[in-house]
């Protein structure tokens, strides 16, 4: 394992695994912060002149697959799939956000979901319960979420979200209060 360009562990493996089981395996043995984010397969890893593994080689190699993944066109990628990819990116501060990771495996954590909301919701103008982000935690499976929403339609740019639940809370406890002082200067009378 090597550490790529964005600070992240890249495995390699040689021998014709599948490298995403593999990584499912080593991820139900290891720690978490042990697990690579991706695997590689490789027909032989490359060695030094003096016969150990070349982790700079290696290193080059997850620096040049990471480029290229960057620079492979979406393809069809719906406006919903892009939204959600800009929100991950955001929060988890990476550049390179596959489709079918999950959230979790990308350096996404619990307390990171409700940042995550507020970003889709800047995104996306659809504001989901922090449930359906647990449940749908790759791109592919939130993105398609989001397109079962009915209110998927994006913010017009500039455009203030609606408030949140918690400003809606402080107006509702500023009307109790007013209320409460109204009717204590009342009975003074």
């Amino acid at each position: 394992m090597v550490a790529d360009g964005g600070a992240r562990l890249v495995g390699f493996v040689t021998g014709g695994g599948r490298p995403e089981a593999i990584r499912r395996e080593v991820a139900e043995l290891l720690p978490e912060f042990m697990v690579p984010a991706v695997v590689h397969g490789l027909e032989r890893l490359p060695v030094t002149p003096n016969g150990k593994v070349d982790r700079r080689a290696l290193e080059q190699e997850a620096d040049r697959r990471r480029a290229s993944a960057l620079a492979r066109p979406a393809g069809d990628v719906s406006p919903g799939h892009a939204a959600v990819t800009a929100a991950w990116r955001e929060v988890l501060g990476v550049v390179d956000v596959p489709g079918d990771v999950n959230f979790f495996d990308l350096g996404g954590h619990s307390l990171l979901v409700p940042a995550l909301q507020e970003a889709l919701h800047r995104h996306t103008g659809v504001r989901l319960p922090i449930l359906d982000l647990f449940r749908h935690s790759t791109v592919a499976d939130l993105a398609a979420r989001l397109a079962r929403s009915t209110t998927a339609a994006p913010p017009a740019p500039g455009a203030e979200p609606p408030p949140s639940a918690g400003s809606s809370r402080r107006r509702r406890g500023d009307a109790a209060r007013t209320l409460r002082d109204r009717r204590a200067q009342e009975a003074d009378r």
